[in-house]
């Protein structure tokens, strides 16, 4: 787990069925998925005290999780372990499911994994402050047309540390990191293209310094790709204490956007250094622009599970949750780690929360699209649960929606709250939990009648039209998925639709390659899917 984690857990103030207890009560809306590993989860533990960073659900529907375990000369590898549908261990990956990364003998931790068009693999590692760009088959073995032997050395300097990146549609590398100038973190970014050189078409010279008030440090936590090519950033930022949201926007060629709140920069302070505001997870909703800040802010003594909601131009959208800003509060302390969609529209949120004062529990939330609390989810919208493991701390480090509606999430946990105490081993389990949107998705529904798409085939960039009819006023929502189930894009948010004929447009990315795809229609009331083909 990441220091900012780690310094928050040490500052702030049973298993039932083979699984876990839950400290709310437990609802139908989610609970443990049987077809995954027998009780619906599987413990990754080849390397001990392993400390997740990453998940992503390939194309094939296997997970591929990435971070660092200690090896026999207490230094940190570098881990990546690939798991089948079902949570088995993917034997071919790799050796026996895992691929570990060891650089030179120093510490080495994998901070961010994509798959490519091709399927194979790119990685990014943080190895004693330098980056390192690795290319992998998709069998897990590493690339000889990559670098040296699959390996290249990025550009990096002795102050920083890498820590996360994002793919483009053209396939170039983003890598974020912080480096430390003139005594302030700051935010920096290279491109690289995909034979893992610097791209110098980037910022400058192939990077970006980013600085919201150079008196205040800005440590990157994560960046996201807009289907326009621009990209958005947040991280901790603050002078001794994080004080806020910041988020920043950059052009695809990496100058800032002046379209996004006047400058490119914008940050939601909370004013309050005690309780102060913290960001961890950014996500944007593909049809509408708007962008979520997921992570934690105060309200009172409370410190809260917290989304900002922003408009496409980087001011506030007061019209979600309350004045822009939706939470969720555990009692004392709970932390936001990741943010997605379901496929219906409503947020997901993981994270942590403390209990009884002495204990982190695995944690989760859900809001409906307005921002609103949704009350059916778990007790009254909030769903906290401990594994039956006597470890005190119980994280949930990343979440991810599969094709069929089911949850899987990447957690981590530590023996002792006291994180710097000795013999204080750490351990990393997926879960996987069925819905109530699960059933739906899977199963074939009546609510959209006589469903059709045109035109069929249809180019990428072009305007899709989907008409449908409906027997009673709903809410619908459209997604885009590919041929195996994962999901692309956002192309509809939550939309009232009344009772009659419709006929929706929506525009497909411009970067999707030729190839078959879905289309999700989704209500509260069940769903519907579509193919079709892009030429």
């Amino acid at each position: 787990m990441d220091k900012y984690l780690l310094n928050n857990i040490l500052s702030a103030g049973l298993m039932v069925f083979c699984f876990h207890i839950s400290f709310l009560a437990q609802t139908q809306s989610i609970q443990a998925d049987p077809t995954f590993d027998v009780d619906g989860i599987v413990a990754l533990d080849y390397l001990p005290d392993f400390v997740p960073n990453k998940q992503i659900i390939q194309s094939d529907g296997k997970i591929l999780i990435a971070g660092y375990g200690l090896n026999d000369l207490n230094f940190f590898d570098g881990m990546l372990y690939r798991l089948n549908v079902d949570g088995s261990l993917d034997v071919g990956f790799g050796v026996s499911g895992f691929v570990r990364v060891d650089i030179d003998g120093t510490h080495d931790n994998i901070v961010g994994i994509a798959e490519l068009s091709d399927h194979k693999i790119i990685v990014v590692v943080e190895s004693n402050h330098r980056t390192i760009l690795l290319r992998l088959l998709p069998n897990g073995d590493f690339d000889p047309d990559f670098g040296n032997d699959g390996l290249i050395l990025g550009v990096s300097t002795s102050d920083e540390i890498s820590s996360s990146m994002v793919l483009q549609a053209d396939q170039k590398v983003l890598v974020t990191s912080s480096q430390l100038i003139s005594g302030k973190h700051r935010g920096v970014v290279r491109r690289y293209n995909t034979d893992g050189s610097l791209d110098t078409s980037f910022g400058t010279n192939g990077k970006v310094i980013l600085v919201i008030d150079p008196s205040k440090n800005f440590e990157l936590n994560t960046c996201v790709l807009q289907p326009d090519g621009k990209l958005l950033f947040t991280g901790l930022y603050g002078t001794v204490a994080n004080s806020g949201f910041p988020v920043v926007r950059l052009n695809a060629d990496g100058s800032y956007d002046d379209t996004f709140s006047s400058d490119g920069i914008y940050v939601y302070d909370s004013n309050n250094p005690n309780y102060p505001a913290e960001a961890y997870c950014l996500l944007v909703d593909n049809n509408t622009g708007n962008i979520y800040v997921g992570g934690a802010s105060s309200q009172g003594a409370e410190q809260m599970m917290t989304i900002l909601g922003l408009k496409p131009n980087g001011t506030v959208n007061f019209t979600f949750g309350s004045f822009g800003l939706a939470q969720m509060g555990f009692g004392t302390y709970a932390q936001l780690r990741k943010l997605t969609f379901q496929q219906d529209g409503k947020l997901l949120a993981g994270g942590f929360a403390y209990i009884n004062g002495s204990q982190t529990a695995l944690a989760y939330a859900r809001f409906n699209s307005n921002g609103s609390v949704d009350n059916s989810f778990g007790t009254l919208g909030k769903y906290g649960t401990l594994l039956n493991i006597p470890y005190e701390v119980q994280v949930v480090n990343d979440i991810n929606m599969t094709w069929d509606g089911r949850l899987v999430a990447l957690a981590w946990l530590n023996k002792y709250i006291n994180l710097g105490a000795p013999n204080n081993p750490a351990t990393c389990y997926v879960l996987r939990y069925i819905l109530d949107i699960t059933s739906k998705v899977s199963t074939p529904s009546q609510v959209f009648l006589s469903p059709g798409l045109f035109p069929n085939p249809v180019a990428a960039g072009e305007v899709l039209s989907i008409s449908y009819s409906l027997e009673n006023e709903t809410d619908v929502f459209i997604c885009l998925f590919d041929i195996n189930g994962r999901q692309l894009s956002v192309l509809q948010s939550s939309s009232s639709k009344s009772a009659g004929n419709h006929i929706d447009k929506v525009r497909l990315p411009e970067y999707l390659p030729k190839g078959h795809y879905f289309i999700l229609l989704s209500s509260d009331k069940g769903e519907k899917v579509l193919k079709f083909q892009m030429h």
